[in-house]
């Protein structure tokens, strides 16, 4: 039998190659927390982004003011439908 030696290098470079975790197996629950978010009521979420817009300007944020005023425009939307 004719065996092909490798040299240390190659051997220790396989087993330092990572190698994906197991998953745990999915039952097929969603979480609850996920799709509570998902369905959370629009206009909650407007006026909650409306409040954090408001004290972002007042404390002279005025790009991080513009970011939740764009949030806010999104569920506005979302509430009347459009």
């Amino acid at each position: 039998m004719d065996f092909q030696k490798t040299s240390f290098n190659e051997t220790s470079s396989e087993n330092r190659r990572r190698r994906p975790k197991a998953r745990a197996p999915h039952n097929g629950q969603v979480s609850q927390s996920s799709s509570r978010n998902r369905t959370a009521n629009p206009k909650a979420k407007f006026e909650r982004y409306m409040a954090l817009a408001r004290t972002a300007k007042a404390s002279g944020e005025t790009i991080e003011a513009e970011n939740y005023y764009q949030h806010a425009e999104h569920y506005f939307r979302d509430m009347n439908g459009q």
